[in-house]
């Protein structure tokens, strides 16, 4: 395997990780050489489903060598390694052709690598299903050999996978369990396409003047038949009608179709529900959501429920005094007296009027137009002043297109071979998906020849382009995706393990987005923004109280936001944990009492509620990832001046490990206590707005 080797003087590290992060911005050279990450991205679909195929039929191979042992002759390198090995390869062979659904220029390419994403995951899901392999592993397990380190957790750890999946059941409760599964995922995939259709109903129809309010440069976008505006309420204009509409009465019938859509999923969310109560009862749990949490840092319900118990104490009132300043607002707005009070179609409007009246001009110049080429030089300064990762471009290399960008990622001073490889493909393209995102290519890991295999991931974002990239600006939201992608980038291939399933992409989902939210937090400090903002637009000094300013207008609605986000975990533990009658009069309830905006009348909007077929049982975990990374932060202390020192022991401590320990274990380890609500309590706190200004 090539390594890329490469030696930096101590004073020339800080300059040259800034400077090589400029290629990012430079016109792309398409090399074809070989890539030091060994990855190879196939072009073509047929290629792309070669490439599944064989991986797969390797991987059954592999399996076949597992149980044909007989029990005496079974040893830790032929059973629980082999085992592993097998689906780790599997895994680097297929992860980068998944990958390709999001970023190939071929639409053929991108069908077949999700043919391969649903391969390889019914691949994965039958092969802890089987009782033979799980026959030869406890077979193993008996002999009872003196292990060490991560081989003494690799067997509990996959028995564990067998048990999740039922492999030790009996032959008819197997049976069961695989229909039970089959119909779950009909129905998922049912519930899915539901949405999707309702999302592409015919556009509606507005005279300009019932759109007022909407920016005129949106308005001047929209088609125009007959004199009328056509708008499709389920596209990205519909939250800037939402926000911006001042014609209540529209913004009213859209929030009755944003709530009342897929109707067709309210019969299939109770059949759903059942089913997956009783997959779970036919694994010996409890409920679904004990099933989907047990690998978690709050891994029971009992810990989850008293934990969003302590958030919904701590956020209400905070939250119910941004709803008093907004239903100020509206009664200054002279809303009708039947609509007292914010309503499901007054919350963005009025929350966005809110937001501008805690503005200033100077504070919209900074959220909107954030220089991008040197906030691009800014991440990996603070990656190499925190972390003391160093970042370096390897220029020849193979990807799947012209614009993407390899470096070599190095943790500490000197060392020759890096730990990791980051890929990054950051300018939108009409195939991209939009949002940004990082994703694992490679998990790092020990190859059976000793040698070490580093971590890959990909950083994949969708900036616009512009006629001088290097004069470019993007919008503080922008840029705080692309924080929490590199962070989180940065965790993916930093990892020190020896099995690929204790590397950093199998952390759990309540844990794994912890890195990138901690590094945004970092970012804007004023240590972080004195790197990744360094003079404003007009080339003027940034004012040392920026940062302060910022984080305060951003945490106005904080709580209120925070609530709703409470709101539907709540929604998705009580489906997934008890018995639910009606899951639409459910949300209302939820709605009224949790998020403090009601719902709107008579609607269901679960039925429109994509994690309800893609999370389940799991949407807590996104809120708890967000709490986490700010009682961490608040451990760096007032958070302007984060400690390096403090930060690489972190990295070290919580980061490097992967999961051959429990994160969870990790992080209380580093805190030397329990994570706390109360930093993301007092952070989502509103402020006054005299304060914000």
């Amino acid at each position: 395997m090539l390594t890329l080797q490469t030696r930096f003087a101590a004073e020339l590290v800080p300059l040259r990780a800034m400077k090589l992060w400029l290629a990012l911005l430079l016109p792309a050279c398409w090399a074809n050489a070989a890539s030091p990450t060994n990855l190879e991205f196939p072009s073509s679909a047929p290629l792309v489903a070669d490439a599944c195929a064989n991986a797969l039929s390797r991987a059954r191979s592999a399996l076949t060598g597992v149980i044909t042992i007989s029990d005496t002759n079974r040893d830790f390198t032929n059973t629980p390694d082999a085992l592993e090995t097998a689906l780790a390869d599997l895994s680097e062979a297929t992860d980068r052709l998944i990958f390709l659904q999001h970023v190939s220029t071929s639409t053929k390419v991108q069908d077949k690598a999700r043919a391969c994403e649903s391969q390889v995951r019914k691949f994965a899901v039958a092969t802890f299903s089987r009782p033979d392999l799980l026959a030869g592993l406890r077979g193993y397990a008996r002999l009872s050999e003196r292990l060490a380190g991560e081989p003494k957790a690799l067997v509990p750890a996959l028995l564990a996978e067998f048990d999740r999946h039922g492999a030790g059941l009996g032959p008819e409760q197997r049976e069961r369990l695989s229909l039970v599964r089959d119909a779950i995922s009909e129905l998922e995939a049912r519930f899915l396409k539901n949405i999707e259709t309702a999302n592409q109903l015919e556009s509606l129809s507005f005279a300009p003047d019932q759109l007022a309010g909407l920016p005129q440069a949106v308005l001047d976008e929209l088609p125009l038949e007959n004199g009328l505006v056509r708008v499709n309420p389920a596209g990205p204009v519909f939250d800037l009608l939402m926000s911006h509409c001042t014609v209540t009465a529209n913004r009213r019938f859209l929030a009755g179709l944003e709530e009342g859509r897929a109707k067709d999923n309210i019969p299939l969310l109770t059949r759903l529900l059942g089913l997956r109560q009783e997959h779970a009862e036919l694994l010996g749990r409890a409920s679904h959501l004990r099933l989907a949490t047990e690998t978690f840092s709050l891994n029971t319900p009992s810990a989850i429920e008293w934990s969003m118990s302590r958030l919904h104490s701590g956020l209400k009132g905070p939250a119910k005094t941004a709803l008093a300043e907004l239903a100020k607002m509206k009664t200054e707005h002279q809303a009708p007296k039947l609509e007292r009070g914010i309503q499901a179609w007054d919350a963005r409007y009025y929350s966005r009027l809110l937001k501008e009246a805690a503005s200033t001009p100077e504070l919209d110049q900074l959220e909107n137009n954030v220089p991008l080429r040197p906030f691009l030089d800014g991440m990996p300064a603070l990656a190499l002043k925190l972390y003391g990762a160093r970042l370096s471009e390897v220029r020849e290399h193979a990807a799947w297109h012209p614009e993407v960008r390899l470096y070599a990622v190095f943790m500490e001073p000197y060392q020759e071979s890096p730990v990791g490889y980051i890929y990054t493909d950051l300018y939108a393209r009409p195939e991209k998906p939009e949002g940004t995102f990082a994703s694992s290519l490679a998990r790092p890991r020990r190859l059976a020849d000793s040698s070490r295999r580093p971590g890959v991931a990909a950083l994949v974002a969708d900036l616009g382009r512009t006629p001088r990239q290097d004069q470019a600006f993007i919008t503080m939201d922008q840029a705080s995706s692309l924080l929490r992608a590199f962070g989180k980038a940065l965790y993916l291939v930093s990892s020190q393990n020896r099995f690929a399933m204790f590397s950093a992409s199998e952390a759990p989902k309540d844990f794994i987005d912890v890195p990138g939210l901690l590094f945004e937090r970092w970012a804007w400090s004023a240590m972080g923004m004195s790197l990744v903002y360094p003079r404003l637009p007009d080339a003027s000094a940034l004012p040392p109280e920026a940062s302060a300013r910022i984080q305060a207008r951003r945490r106005v609605l904080a709580s209120l936001e925070a609530l709703r986000e409470l709101g539907l975990a709540e929604l998705d533990r009580r489906l997934h944990s008890s018995k639910v009658a009606n899951p639409c009069a459910e949300h209302r309830d939820i709605a009224a009492s949790v998020s403090l905006v009601p719902a709107f009348p008579e609607a269901c909007a679960p039925a429109g509620f994509s994690f309800i077929a893609t999370e389940p049982g799991t949407r807590f975990s996104k809120l708890w990832a967000r709490v986490v990374a700010e009682d961490l932060f608040q451990r760096f202390g007032p958070g302007d001046r984060p400690d390096p020192i403090l930060a690489r022991r972190f990295r070290k401590a919580v980061l490097d490990p992967g999961t051959t320990q429990d994160p969870a274990l990790l992080v209380r380890a580093f805190l030397e206590r329990k994570p706390m609500e109360r930093p993301f309590i007092k952070a989502s706190s509103a402020l006054p707005l005299k304060k914000v200004q």
